[in-house]
């Protein structure tokens, strides 16, 4: 084996020690030889450690006695402060002519909001069934199919109601309609609606006159 940089060398042949084999080889084991000395500790005596000398107190303060003379914040009144002189007043800034023209309130009025109309709906079951929403301009037309709750039903009431509210009981009622006749047998109809904006209006203002003389407690007119 040949001893460049990078490869195992052997080792010496005196720390090589000869092992006997099963089948009659000899096999040599390496074992390594301390070539160094050792310390213990009678070669490193431990020092006496010195003794630790505690610092003198610190002397009292000096003895100052009180001789009875106190001051308070009157005796210390505010140094005058010397006047100055006012600040003199900022330059005019330059007038600068207008050439243009502007608009005022009078030129464009405001408009004022138009009144949103409720939608009108038909109470079904406890809900209210919007027939005309409150985008549609009055008098219009709407066409609902209705049916029957039961066999051989010849009559039907409609409660006409204004409002948005999904429930019928917090819509306001504009009227109730009556539709007689009805054919035996048919479980389904169409149904059309005529509202005009006077029939509306009329019909809130009796409910406005009506709650007026409910909170009054006077009895209704007939």
């Amino acid at each position: 084996m040949s001893g460049t940089a990078g490869c195992l060398r052997p080792p010496p042949p005196s720390s090589l020690r000869t092992l006997p084999c099963c089948w009659g080889a000899e096999v040599q084991i390496w074992k390594p030889r301390l070539e160094a000395a050792t310390t213990s500790g009678c070669t490193y005596v431990a020092h006496p450690i010195a003794p630790w000398v505690s610092p003198p107190p610190p002397p009292p303060p000096p003895y100052l006695p009180f001789d009875s003379n106190s001051t308070y914040r009157e005796d210390f009144g505010p140094k005058p402060l010397p006047a100055y002189d006012p600040l003199p007043p900022p330059a005019p800034l330059p007038h600068i002519p207008w050439e243009g023209e502007s608009t005022s309130r009078s030129t464009y009025v405001a408009h004022p909001p138009q009144r949103r109309r409720p939608s009108i709906a038909l109470a079904l079951g406890g809900a209210a069934h919007v027939v005309l929403p409150s985008c549609v301009p009055l008098p219009a037309d709407a066409e609902v199919q209705l049916t029957t709750t039961r066999t051989g039903q010849d009559r039907m009431e409609l409660a006409v109601l204004e409002g948005d509210a999904p429930a019928a009981a917090d819509n306001r009622l504009l009227g109730t309609c009556s539709i007689a006749g009805l054919p035996r047998g048919a479980r389904a109809g169409d149904v059309r609606l005529t509202v005009e904006a006077r029939c509306a209006e009329a019909a809130q203002q009796q409910q406005q006159q009506a709650w007026l003389l409910q909170a009054s407690g006077e009895p209704p007119r007939s």
